[in-house]
């Protein structure tokens, strides 16, 4: 399994490697070729500390159940700014932290839970930044952060640092363009926002690493499509589509209704399933939030970081790959509850289980 060889490989670099070399740590010999040496080195400094008084299987674990602490915190730090209201700020954070698929993601040694942590964080920062009345310095240090946040979630996984760059470049381009003034400060914010991102892609060849991030996705895509492993049914159906034009439509609508609930009755699947349902039934509080963002423009890039780091799912159909984008639906989210009427939540809800009972009945259709 992938967590097991996710151990391997990071007791192997602790073992092997010199803890301050990370360019050696990184092409560790089952390791050279392998595109998240931050995740290896990380865990490899975590098992040369338990190794002190004895390492445990439930290190790394405990460390992504911590992550996944922060994810809430980071989750009701924005949602409380946007929405003004506590209760639905602490609710979207119990949420997304109890939310059966985040739980189980984290329970495994997988980098997921870390790299949803580093994309709310750089979220945070950049919007702060984007926010920010304290003066052109802090607005530098705030970018300046979220630019080395993003490096380091390019070392865990590469195409998410793609988007966190693309999305850094963009709210500091909207730094300058908002600027009345036309003043140089914005316009050095940009540019070093610019040659930062030049930088991390020429130093990790940047089409090369985009060529074997295509592979990556063409093997998600036929492990799929072939119905690999638990791989069966409606997203091997899916995945089986083509591309384009049909095939990206199938894929996104597969990603908002993920993880689907199955009539699998192990108890861990019964409780993904019941937060599947809950997902589809929630769904029409995403479609809500996404309107309003579009309107306020200090918080439209929630909405496009959100839908690159989600087509990142898309393009894999990868269930662990949802802790990465589903911390930001949910601030979506909880933005569409706080400004809907409460007679339109019951309607909601009576969508969601349409749309639950229409998949229910394809899928039947599909296993018959």
């Amino acid at each position: 399994s992938d967590d097991l060889s996710f151990e391997d490989d990071f007791i192997l670099m602790a073992d092997t490697t010199d803890f301050l070399d990370f360019k050696l740590a990184s092409k560790t010999a089952n390791v050279e070729l392998i595109h998240y040496p931050g995740y290896l080195y990380l865990m490899s400094g975590l098992y040369r500390v338990s190794s002190w008084y004895g390492y445990h299987t439930l290190m790394p674990r405990f460390f992504n159940c911590m992550c996944l602490g922060w994810i809430s915190v980071i989750v009701r730090q924005l949602v409380l700014r946007y929405t003004a209201a506590e209760s639905i700020a602490e609710h979207a954070a119990l949420y997304i932290g109890c939310i059966p698929i985040m739980v189980y993601n984290a329970s495994f040694i997988f980098r997921d839970t870390i790299v949803g942590f580093l994309v709310v964080l750089v979220t945070r920062l950049t919007l702060r930044a984007l926010e920010s009345n304290s003066g052109r310095i802090i607005q530098i240090g705030w970018f300046a952060i979220a630019i080395l946040m993003a490096w380091t979630a390019g070392t865990f996984r590469s195409e998410i640092a793609y988007c966190l760059y693309a999305f850094i470049i963009i709210c500091s381009g909207l730094l300058f363009y908002a600027d009345e003034k036309r003043s140089r400060v914005p316009l050095l914010i940009f540019t070093f926002v610019a040659i930062s991102a030049g930088i991390y892609l020429s130093s990790t060849d940047s089409s090369s690493s985009f060529t074997k991030l295509l592979r990556k996705w063409d093997g998600y895509t036929e492990s799929r499509a072939m119905g690999e492993g638990v791989v069966t049914g409606l997203s091997a159906q899916i995945y089986q589509i083509p591309f384009l034009p049909f095939g990206i439509v199938a894929r996104i609508m597969y990603g908002l209704i993920s993880p689907i609930p199955l009539p699998i009755f192990d108890f861990d699947r019964i409780c993904i399933s019941f937060g599947g349902m809950v997902n589809i039934l929630l769904l029409y509080l995403l479609w809500r939030g996404s309107k309003i963002i579009k309107g306020i423009r200090t918080i439209r890039p929630l909405l496009w970081v959100s839908a690159m780091v989600f087509m990142t799912f898309v393009f894999s159909g990868t269930s662990r790959h949802i802790s990465t984008y589903y911390p930001l639906f949910t601030v979506i989210g909880a933005m569409g509850y706080a400004n809907t009427p409460a007679t339109f939540h019951k309607k909601a809800i009576y969508g969601g289980l349409a749309i639950f009972f229409f998949l229910a009945l394809i899928y039947l259709i599909l296993k018959l």
